[in-house]
């Protein structure tokens, strides 16, 4: 029999199940999870068999082919590896009888992948495994990938730099393509797309961006001629994450059939399409991982996947250069990768997104419409239209006989991934896995017959690709059609369900800032309430019933009767509906909510008493008053923690006010900044207060040291703010994206001055410089590193710890006792239950990602500036233990579910229970956080409470 992917047969006809995973690691899910799909019934792959290949290029396999017939020798009795070849052509020498076995309409592909094009007749030998559409006549003049790089496809990773000659190469020879630069990573390698299509179509691109354009505004019926004429648009985006390795590959082999083929097949593709190719998202983690490859293998590169080229290790290339996953960011923009491609993307607002990855190497191909929940606000129109999709490649791997699968745990709830978030821009949004991922690197024993190999996980994304592209060619009316009634079913939604979001006009500045940014750069327009309004709805607390609520006049309003009124929903509403608790990612993440604004969520319409915002920047800050006893930064202000870093890096003498004070006619929070005059003849006043300006707050020059109301500035209730020198901690076994998560928010998002250093090396490091150590989530320290913590605490120093490590320093460096779950679990022991009801009692243990709200203590300092509760999300059910002399810092509320999903069982786990806590140990502090604010850098309101811990912790 053919042996092409390992399979566990599930006894439900024409279904299997799989084993893999793809860990993802840490506090953030998203993790791959194995779970039944579906599969070609019958989908047995043709192809070449055992044989032997010589390749050319830098390194070849000799080994197995994709199948096996008979019985053969243990793979390891056989195997080969890899070798750097003599350049030369690509031979195979074929068992004679394997070739008796093909039916007479299977070809054999000479490159030995997976199957050979239904398009090539019997008897017809394959040049190349990358051509589409036989007879496959190209374009002389257009370099060929293997040619320019003088390899073949897959023979060694494409670096970065050559990836961009290649496509420079390709848009000077081909009149078909164009190459557009569109932005830079953080370590500045450049941003591009390909645009691929007829001459006349090209010459047309602005004319066709805008009819296109019009179909988007949902209120108006589309121009005349526009569906008749205008081609489709198709954005395929490669290499989001940058260790799933073969999509570059693929990207190029797409690129140059298209540019270069002159089959009619390939001509009624760019006559009826254009198409946009990524090629390469996230450059700096591709590089990362390349880097760390090529410098592990050596001249011969191993199959086995116990050696060490199969081991990435901490951080891995997922991620770009501060470890953010980029298919989490395409809503949140934190990232300039995410920013700068939204901005492009929405200039050309494709109909057709596909985003292609790798997976756990053992694991089938994926592509098709997943699995549930889809997200309430995706329409049904454009799920058939995802499964539409998913068919005409299914049809292809058919052809091909490709094993593959449609329903996975890839569902459409989260709208942060590159599969989602283009369906709210209009696109009809696709996922492709292919088996292999970082563990595969060039070549790998997929099982005791079979190598994996780059170039044939390069091949299998290349079917799906142009299978697509000629399903939205034949398919051009229709794909405009969907495009343009996704946008009109959009205001017809907001006239049967009207709902509307009110953002008080008294909102930080900051705060606006991000909702404007947002909106602005997801194409949702904000209108102004124009006189004081009462309005009835409800706030993001968890609560369901509307009561009225006093909006005064310049309060902002999203409204969702609006061509981009589907997102703002997804924004903005406050609980999304959820109809399957099994999820792959979060399931919670109001924009409101995480930027803890008391906002409202209305079913009002607000037909009149608006106007548009039209355009708005936030207000400057400024200088106020003329005095010289001293400067105050008041700590309401939510960039506030940015200014104490400034503080810190000028070497000012600070204290923080103990109490609310007013002074010179105003009210300064709880907690603002002080710099005296007199403590800092040392300090450039006027540069520091540059710098305070920069960093988004306003400072304010005091005449007198005396308050109308509070205490005297040099008060000793008004604390010193103590050493603030912050050591961030990274490395094994911290979380990467938490690490990632928290650099960003002290690097990027709120400068503070910060040293990072290694977990490996804690041990020799002086850390006597600092007052703070952050250590962001993970599995805990060890060791000399654990050592070294719990010295540092006990000579005074502050260890703040979030997630995980949260729970670590509790148990380890507290001694205190975890709440257990368990103790009262009166529930049937698993034993007992059945295999459908184990998995309801997972649903109902996990926490997927779920809003919940927290109340502070606002007598605390660190609470300084900050607002009674606060939404937080939460990946787990497990509270922060306290000890009698401990601090609760923030509490779960008795209520405390806002959004998401998280069973009543784990709400009663938590509610009232500590979440945020602070314990003297020796002479210094553990603040310890149950949950990792900074995740995905979107929770505004949460990291506030984070920083103040940071800053704050020394002078508690």
């Amino acid at each position: 029999m053919f042996i092409v992917e390992p399979r566990i047969l599930h006894p439900v006809a024409d279904r299997m199940v799989y084993r893999g995973s793809l860990d993802t690691a840490g506090s953030d899910p998203g993790g791959y999870r194995p779970r039944r799909e579906e599969v070609a019934p019958g989908g047995v792959p043709r192809g070449p068999f055992w044989g032997v290949l010589v390749g050319r290029g830098d390194r070849s396999v000799r080994g197995l082919g994709n199948g096996m017939v008979g019985k053969e020798p243990p793979v390891r009795e056989r195997m080969q590896r890899w070798r750097r070849g003599a350049s030369g052509a690509v031979v195979r020498i074929w068992a004679v009888s394997a070739v008796l076995l093909l039916s007479p309409s299977a070809a054999i592909g000479q490159h030995g992948d997976e199957g050979a094009l239904a398009r090539l007749g019997p008897g017809e030998d394959r040049a190349d495994l990358f051509e589409w559409a036989r007879p496959f006549d190209a374009d002389a003049s257009i370099p060929i990938p293997a040619s320019f790089f003088g390899r073949e496809t897959g023979s060694v990773f494409t670096r970065y730099e050559e990836l961009v000659a290649y496509f420079r190469a390709l848009a000077e020879a081909s009149p078909r393509v164009t190459l557009t630069p569109y932005g830079h990573s953080h370590q500045r390698r450049e941003l591009f797309i390909l645009t691929i299509s007829s001459e006349a179509n090209l010459a047309d691109l602005d004319g066709i961006l805008d009819r296109n354009r019009a179909l988007t505004r949902g209120s108006e019926r589309p121009l005349s001629g526009t569906l008749e004429r205008n081609p489709a648009i198709s954005w395929l985006s490669f290499g989001v994450h940058g260790n799933e390795p073969s999509v570059y590959e693929t990207a190029m082999e797409v690129a140059y059939t298209l540019a270069a083929s002159r089959h009619p097949e390939i001509g009624s593709i760019l006559n009826n399409s254009v198409v946009v190719i990524d090629p390469a998202l996230n450059p700096d983690g591709w590089m990362r991982y390349v880097n760390w490859y090529e410098n592990q293998v050596g001249r011969e590169a191993d199959a086995n996947p116990d050696s060490n080229e199969h081991w990435e290790p901490w951080p891995g290339g997922r991620t770009n250069h501060y470890l953010f996953d980029l298919n989490r960011d395409w809503i949140w923009l934190t990232q300039p990768e995410s920013r700068s491609r939204l901005q492009v993307y929405r200039r050309y607002m494709p109909h057709l997104h596909i985003d292609y990855h790798e997976m756990g190497y053992t694991s089938p191909y994926f592509f098709g419409e997943g699995d549930q929940p889809y997200n309430a606000n995706i329409p049904a129109s454009t799920r058939a239209w995802i499964k539409k999709v998913g068919e005409a490649n299914a049809e292809a791997f058919d052809r091909e006989g490709l094993i593959y699968a449609t329903r996975e745990r890839f569902d459409y709830m989260y709208p942060g991934y590159g599969k989602v978030l283009p369906v709210y821009h209009g696109a009809v949004g696709l996922l492709t896995e292919k088996g292999g991922h970082s563990r595969a690197g060039l070549a790998i024993e997929f099982n005791e017959h079979e190598v994996l190999t780059l170039r044939r996980r390069a091949y299998w994304h290349y079917v799906t690709a142009m299978s697509s592209l000629e399903m939205v060619a034949r398919e051009r009316r229709g794909m405009l059609e969907r495009f343009h009634d996704f946008f009109r079913s959009t205001h017809e939604l907001a006239r049967e369900s009207p709902m509307s979001f009110v953002i008080p006009a008294e909102t930080d500045p900051a705060l606006l800032a991000v909702i404007h940014d947002l909106c602005v750069s997801h194409g949702i327009r904000i209108d102004r309430l124009t006189r004081d309004t009462e309005v009835e709805g409800v706030r993001y607390d968890g609560e369901t019933t509307a009561f009225p609520v006093e909006m005064r006049a310049g309060s902002w309003v999203v409204r969702t009767d609006q061509d981009m009124g589907r997102l703002a929903r997804v924004f903005f509403e406050p609980d999304p509906e959820l109809v399957e608790k099994q999820t792959y990612d979060i399931t919670s993440w109001s924009l409101p909510a995480a930027l803890g604004i008391d906002a409202v969520a209305t079913r009002e319409a607000f037909a009149a008493g608006t106007e548009p915002l039209g355009e708005w920047r936030a207000s400057e800050p400024r200088v106020t008053g003329e005095g010289s006893v001293a400067l105050i930064v008041d700590s309401a202000q939510h960039r506030f923690p940015a200014a104490v870093g400034v503080a810190v890096k000028h070497e000012a003498f600070a204290r923080r006010s103990g109490e609310a004070i007013e002074l010179d006619g105003k009210r300064f929070a709880r907690g603002s900044l002080i710099i005296h005059a007199l403590r800092n003849r040392h300090v450039d006043t006027d540069a520091l207060v540059r710098d305070l300006l920069a960093s988004g707050n306003s400072v304010h020059r005091a005449s007198t040291g005396m308050p109308s109301e509070g205490p005297a500035l040099g008060n000793n209730a008004s604390g010193r703010l103590g050493n603030a020198r912050v050591a961030l901690l990274r490395g094994s076994p911290i979380n990467a994206n938490s690490f990632g998560h928290h650099w960003h928010m002290l690097d990027v998002a709120y400068p503070v001055p910060h040293s990072v250093l290694a977990v490996d090396r804690l041990g020799r490091a002086d850390l006597s410089r600092f007052g703070v150590v952050v250590l962001p989530s993970g599995g805990g320290l060890s060791g000399d590193a654990r050592s070294a913590i719990e010295s540092f605490v006990r000579d005074g120093g502050v260890l703040v710890a979030t997630g995980r490590s949260g729970h670590w320093a509790s148990r380890e460096l507290l001694g205190l006792e975890a709440k257990r779950r368990d103790r009262d679990d009166s529930r049937p022991k698993l034993s007992d239950l059945t295999y459908e009801e184990r998995t309801g009692r997972s649903d109902e243990d996990r926490v997927p990602g779920a809003g919940v709200r927290m109340l502070l203590d606002t007598t605390h300092p660190m609470t300084a500036g900050l607002p009674g509760s606060l939404t937080m999300l939460k990946t787990d059910a497990n509270p922060l233990p306290v000890s009698d002399t401990g601090f609760v810092i923030a509490s779960y509320a008795g209520r405390p579910r806002v959004g998401g999903w998280i069973s009543e069982r784990n709400i009663a786990h938590i509610r009232d229970e500590p979440s945020v806590t602070a314990h003297r140990l020796g002479r210094g502090w553990v603040i310890a956080f149950a949950e990792d604010p900074t995740m995905r850098g979107f929770q505004h309101g949460p990291m506030r409470l984070l920083l103040n811990a940071i800053v704050f912790g020394p002078g508690m």
